[in-house]
């Protein structure tokens, strides 16, 4: 009995979107009674019984679907479009308050997910290049460490220990880098060769 109270204290909380998405549901079927579908207004007592969520590909998932959504309406209207290219996913529901975004929507968020990570990590690299002043790039090495652990501990469940190691491997590499980049400028090259 312990353990199973303790795997469910250990249970996401249910995300407003998908709390939103049954309410929006039950709105439209009215499927259930109104007095049975109270618990959905108190969100701090729902859990989501999938596990974990990657909350940078929710969040990205989440943006993506509403502007999908947003940008539903115009597309059907286009008359020379295919059937099956058209929003909605009619092949698995008729019901017009279903909407299905598919399977290719969490592949293509975590797709985005990746591009803004690289940037994330890569801006630093081109700006550190780019400046050779040593207080400029001690400063971009600050704000770009300090700008990937709040994303780190923003999006991710890393603990307090994986966050500080990876910002603090993540700041060697940068200085790494800085060091190195010298290497590759024509001027630090002429002046060893002096």
């Amino acid at each position: 009995m312990l353990r199973d109270y303790h795997h469910a204290m250990r249970l996401p909380t249910a995300s407003p979107r998908d709390i939103t998405s049954i309410q929006n549901w039950l709105h439209g079927t009215g499927s259930i009674a109104g007095p049975e579908t109270d618990f959905l207004s108190h969100p701090h007592d729902l859990a989501n019984l999938t596990g974990t969520l990657d909350s940078a590909v929710l969040t990205i998932e989440t943006f993506i679907e509403r502007l999908a959504f947003v940008l539903s309406s115009p597309i059907r209207r286009i008359k020379r479009l295919p059937e099956s290219l058209k929003p909605g996913r009619h092949d698995l529901t008729s019901d017009p308050h279903i909407f299905f975004a598919g399977p290719r929507l969490r592949s293509f968020s975590r797709a985005v997910t990746s591009w803004i990570a690289a940037s994330i990590l890569l801006a630093p690299v081109v700006v550190l290049f780019c400046v050779q002043d040593a207080v400029g790039r001690l400063v971009t090495i600050t704000v770009a460490v300090l700008f990937f652990l709040s994303a780190l501990s923003t999006w991710t469940k890393a603990r307090t220990i994986e966050v500080v190691t990876a910002g603090a491997s993540y700041a060697a590499v940068l200085v790494v880098f800085t060091s190195a980049s010298n290497a590759l400028r024509p001027e630090y090259s002429a002046r060893l060769g002096d």
